[in-house]
């Protein structure tokens, strides 16, 4: 008779990149099968970590001491599922809130690879963030989004500095786009949301001085859309469009951006009549 199988938890060393052969490197450590991976990112790198299941024979006994050692496998076997069960769930908690490995950089520090001018403004990049000089026009994204978080940071580089952010976009329309949702930037009106020339939402953010930076989430769900003013929520919205392009509002005035970022999100469900 041969000695019952075991499988004992191992932690694979951690791996830079993102890449990572879970399955070779598990094999490597001499396990049966991939457990689970948790990502944990930041701006420079993002860190991965696989835990394996090792394969390993429990001795024989025999009697009593046999069927105290069965009980006691089961016991740790409990246990070790249990453990489990938190463990995926804190897992999968951390990457919804963390966004996981779906962010996507839409700005990379050194060009405007990513992004169309469109109707004027003169954007250019400085010292690694993306700069706006003056002009009147907006800088989009090459292609739409429909559901989707967006994050950046931004500053006003000067006294009633003014911009926004546009959501779900279109291209007619000068200079502005026609009937699009404007997040707005302007150091009185700090969140206000804008539907072509029409306030929608006034803003609920103190004005903060020329030179502090500020981070806007934009949360776009369907025709929801939902705006976090560092990192707290400030209003929730429905909106009469669900896909166009993401972009930046030139508006005469100096401004900085950094950390524009993107996730991709499916679809909400709808509603069943």
């Amino acid at each position: 008779m041969l000695p019952p199988l075991v499988y004992s938890p191992i932690r694979v060393s951690p791996f830079l990149g993102r890449e990572f052969p879970y399955a070779s490197r598990c094999l490597e450590s001499g396990a049966a099968q991939v457990l689970r991976f948790q990502r944990v990112e930041s701006d420079a790198s993002a860190e991965s970590s696989a835990f394996c299941l090792r394969q390993r024979h429990e001795p024989l006994t025999k009697g009593k001491s046999m069927t105290l050692r069965t009980k006691q496998t089961a016991s740790r076997a409990s246990l070790f599922l249990a453990n489990l069960l938190l463990v995926v769930a804190h897992s999968a908690l951390t990457a919804e809130i963390n966004g996981g490995d779906q962010w996507q950089s839409l700005f990379n520090g050194k060009d405007l690879s990513g992004w169309q001018v469109v109707n004027g403004g003169e954007f250019s990049v400085t010292n690694g963030l993306l700069h706006l000089e003056k002009g009147a026009g907006w800088l989009r994204t090459e292609r739409e989004f429909t559901n989707f978080i967006f994050e950046a940071g931004w500053r006003g580089l000067e006294t009633n500095y003014n911009s926004g952010f546009f959501v779900r976009a279109g291209l007619a329309g000068k200079p502005f786009p026609d009937g699009g949702w404007q997040v707005n930037t302007k150091q009185s009106a700090i969140g206000q949301l804008i539907h072509g020339k029409d306030s929608v939402v006034q803003s609920k953010t103190a004005a903060k001085p020329a030179g502090e930076w500020c981070k806007f989430r934009l949360e776009a769900r369907g025709k929801m859309l939902t705006l976090f003013v560092d990192d707290a929520e400030v209003w929730k919205q429905e909106i009469d469009s669900e896909h166009g392009f993401i972009g930046l509002q030139a508006e005469g005035r100096k401004m900085d951006f950094r950390n524009l970022r993107v996730r991709e999100l499916p679809s909400p469900p709808r509603a069943t009549e």
